[in-house]
């Protein structure tokens, strides 16, 4: 499977984001990682793809976590029940450093 790398919008909303990743796996890929990171010298947020046939049972929905909870909080508040995760990383949200899950709904 061909991996693809896609950069976003550091200055997007998380809902503009999501609608981004959930466009691209409808043309058949995957969501693999969400990070921030560095393209062509400039401050990008990246995520990483894998080529699937089909679409995904389900859509992925992008959520920020409050980065002031302690690592506790924050591991219960990706553990939510009926939930999938399929990554958790750093994006800039509207400009700002954020913590994001990315999941979905189990099928």
């Amino acid at each position: 499977m061909a991996v693809t790398l896609r950069t976003l919008d550091t200055t997007s909303s998380v809902a503009d984001q999501q609608i981004a990743i959930r466009q691209a796996e409808d043309l058949g890929f995957r969501l693999v990682s969400v990070t921030t990171g560095r393209v062509g010298g400039g401050v990008a947020n990246m995520v990483t793809l894998l080529q699937q046939p089909g679409a995904p049972p389900t859509p992925i929905t992008l959520e920020v976590v409050d980065g002031a909870l302690n690592q506790g909080a924050q591991e219960a508040a990706l553990n939510n029940a009926g939930r999938q995760l399929i990554c958790y990383g750093s994006m800039r949200v509207n400009g700002v450093a954020q913590n994001v899950a990315a999941w979905r709904i189990q099928a």
